[in-house]
């Protein structure tokens, strides 16, 4: 399956929830000039739902690891929550797991930003 994403807004926080698989940079091109219209327009507070993602490379990582960056540069939070065993093992093998804060639900990622 096609990477896909949709998007949500609660509050002040933006919840981006991934689908399928990220294989190639350019699928994620729409996703990152909403990410950083969002960021432009004084959105700070970011939570990405990866459980319906089936698979990602390295391509993925470098993704998730700019839009973290893009975060982190206008001083915002990026929690993600729902990271398949795949996932995971490829944060882990990495070393970028404990990069990022993550969560096992969305109330629990929701709650995190609230501190």
């Amino acid at each position: 399956m096609r990477f896909s994403y949709d998007v949500e807004k609660i509050d002040k926080t933006v919840i981006f929830s991934f689908e399928g698989r990220i294989l190639d940079r350019s699928e994620a091109d729409p996703l990152m000039d909403e990410y950083e219209a969002l960021i432009k327009a004084g959105s700070q507070n970011f939570i990405i739902d990866l459980s319906k993602i089936d698979y990602m490379n390295s391509s993925g990582l470098n993704v998730l690891i700019s839009l973290l960056n893009m975060n982190r540069d206008h001083y915002g939070k990026l929690i993600i929550f729902g990271v398949p065993n795949t996932v995971e093992s490829i944060l882990k093998t990495s070393k970028l797991f404990n990069l990022f804060t993550i969560c096992a639900t969305k109330e629990e990622a929701i709650n995190k930003l609230a501190e």
